[in-house]
């Protein structure tokens, strides 16, 4: 196999792949062998068609069929002979294929562009505190009574309203006619939530226990589901119980029911440091942002189109599982929900990549890198944190050749650390 690549432009190479006329024969014999074992020709049993007739009958199948096992077999071994690896996937140009002959073709791809940064050290950058207030203290210990609450049967002669829990069965129609799959029984929701599209959310407003009630709802015309974008659909409404919530009072009971709390003060100190990490978890997302859009004005990059487009799959599988546990899709509700998905997120998907590739030059131009300690020492962690015994987890890790990628992790955040540490940070007001 002979390989040549060309330059197109800083971030795409054009490979010229020349394979042998021994291997085209071999993929074609083993092409005519498989389209013969399904074709069905008057005269012939299954398998034994000779290949002459199946020239003149399958010669297209079989030529496309041998050309794509080829491209897979050949294009692996190219890449690695002229040592290059794409971060997108190949365009594939036939240039010629005859029986008897070399097979040639194009394979044009995208690779990473090489990065030199520069102006990365005396970064301005502002900070907010990470102090907790007393008022947000509050709050998440309203939100914890809140998941505590019971919920108590509506006993007066009353509708639905504000902070009231529905449950409900309902059906969707439009023009008349029912949409497929939208009957559902027993559905719960908090009336102000906002879980509910809004003009559903209103209809439901002083419906009581044991009513039917239509209820139109009129979806934008770019809601994810295009079965329902831009319609008017009616939702047949039975409301099968009412219920409202009433909350624990905040005190030591509160406290110990909660877990391992023997007062209220443990319990608003237990919240009030956790808060504390997470505001500066944030904290750090805050400043590695400003650090990426800082940088990405001093360096120019060219970015690859292959390398957003992974960015964002990664994104929105990260998106979906975190909604799925708690909802049913169908596969084009998916796919509707991906597309709308990466014309939102692709200029943070784009920052992403460029924030990734300028940390990976610093990290070389500093020499900074990650030992095999550190990257154990972060799945114990990991396996202290899931409660799994580290063994089992660095087991799975390395069986999985998961190591690379908590080494890239953690290489980042090292040399994230590093331009921190150069900056010029000050408090915001």
């Amino acid at each position: 196999m002979k390989v040549q690549v060309h330059d197109v432009t800083e971030i795409t190479r054009k490979l010229d792949i020349t394979v042998p006329a021994e291997e085209v024969r071999v993929a074609l014999e083993q092409a005519y062998y498989t389209v013969g074992t399904k074709a069905s020709l008057k005269g012939f049993r299954p398998g034994k068609v000779p290949k002459e007739v199946l020239q003149l009958h399958y010669r297209q199948d079989a030529e496309e069929q041998a050309i794509q096992n080829l491209v897979n077999s050949s294009y692996p071994k190219a890449l690695e002979s002229v040592s290059i690896s794409p971060v997108s996937y190949p365009q594939i140009a036939v240039r010629h294929f005859r029986e008897g002959e070399d097979f040639t073709y194009e394979a044009t791809i995208e690779i990473r562009p090489t990065i030199e940064p520069k102006g990365y050290t005396g970064l301005p950058l502002t900070k907010n505190s990470i102090e907790v207030s007393e008022k947000e203290l509050e709050e998440t210990l309203k939100h914890l009574q809140e998941r505590a609450a019971q919920l108590i049967p509506v006993e007066e002669k009353r509708g639905a309203q504000e902070k009231d829990v529905v449950i409900f069965d309902y059906e969707a129609f439009h023009d008349g006619k029912p949409l497929q799959g939208t009957k559902t029984e027993g559905y719960i929701a908090e009336i102000g939530q906002k879980a509910l599209i809004a003009d559903f959310e209103k209809g439901l407003i002083g419906i009581m226990a044991g009513e039917k009630r239509p209820i139109d709802v009129t979806y934008p015309g770019d809601w994810t589901d295009k079965n329902t974008a831009g319609k008017t659909v009616r939702y047949e409404v039975t409301l099968k119980e009412l219920k409202s919530k009433k909350l624990p009072d905040l005190n030591d009971d509160f406290a110990k029911d909660l877990g391992s709390f023997n007062n209220l003060q443990e319990l608003k100190d237990k919240v009030k440091a956790q808060m504390g990490e997470e505001k500066e978890i944030r904290e750090k997302n805050h400043l590695a942002r400003q650090v990426v859009e800082k940088l990405q004005e001093k360096n120019q990059i060219t970015v690859p189109q292959g390398m957003i487009e992974m960015e964002l799959d990664l994104m929105f599988r990260q998106w979906l599982a975190s909604i799925r546990a708690e909802n049913q899709f169908t596969q084009e509700q998916i796919h509707a929900a991906q597309e709308e998905f990466f014309k939102k997120n692709e200029e943070e998907a784009k920052l992403r990549v460029i924030g990734g590739l300028l940390f990976d030059g610093i990290s070389k131009k500093e020499g900074i890198a990650v030992t095999l300690e550190e990257v154990e020492k972060r799945i114990e962690e990991l396996a202290t944190r899931s409660g799994q015994p580290f063994e089992t987890l660095k087991k799975q890790y390395q069986e999985k050749n998961l190591y690379p990628g908590i080494e890239a992790s953690l290489r980042e955040e090292k040399t994230l650390d590093f331009v921190l540490s150069k900056a010029k940070i000050k408090m915001s007001k």
